[in-house]
This record gives structure tokens, C-alpha cells and sequence, in this order.
């Protein structure tokens, strides 16, 4: 689920469904110890993920290189209710032409 502006330069969606076009989510789980990895395995290989716990690039909209965590006024404009964590907005023209497919 997603919504674009209406200029289409702009959209909003639930994190999990950004990080399934994203291309740089992953789910390690597991580390080769059978220890679970940091973040729930909700990681992240983008090479600007600032946010790296024992090794592992870590998934959040707080700091996704790729957008912004929604506020409650970014919510408010595109009609969603406001959750903490739960929506991010990009700009990041990849992402908004994988939308279009």
C-alpha cells in the first residue's frame, strides 16, 4: 500500500512495504552463531545505513537513506493515521518508479 502526491514527486507507505522494493532490505534472522541478529532481522545493506549493530545495517524510518520517517502532519496530508515508525516518505526516484510498475 502506498500513496503519491499529487505531483507523483513524493509517496507514503508502511515500512514493511517499502522494504520490499527498497532493494536493500534483508532479513538475517540468524547470525552463523544461531544468535538473533540486532533489529528483529530487519536489516539493511544500503551503503549510507548509519544505524549498524553488531555488523548488521539496521531497517528503521528514522534513518533510512532512501527517506524520512512520517510525522503526524505527513500523515495527516495523505489521508493515513499517524503511527510512530510505522510510515516513511521518499522522494528517491528509483523507489517512485518502481511504484509506477
Amino acid at each position: 500500500m502506498f500513496v503519491k502526491n499529487k505531483e507523483g514527486t513524493r509517496a507514503i507507505m508502511p515500512i514493511n512495504d517499502f522494504a520490499n522494493i527498497c532493494g536493500y532490505f534483508y532479513n538475517a534472522a540468524f547470525n552463523n552463531f544461531n544468535i538473533p541478529t540486532p533489529n528483529n532481522g530487519y536489516n539493511c545493506k544500503h551503503p549510507n545505513c548509519d544505524v549498524i549493530e553488531d555488523g548488521y545495517g539496521c531497517c528503521y524510518t528514522f534513518s533510512c537513506p532512501l527517506g524520512w520517517e512520517a510525522d503526524d502532519e505527513e500523515c495527516n496530508e495523505f489521508g493515513l493515521d499517524y503511527e510512530e515508525g510505522e510510515f516513511i516518505v521518499t522522494e528517491d526516484r528509483d523507489i517512485l518508479d518502481k511504484l509506477l510498475e
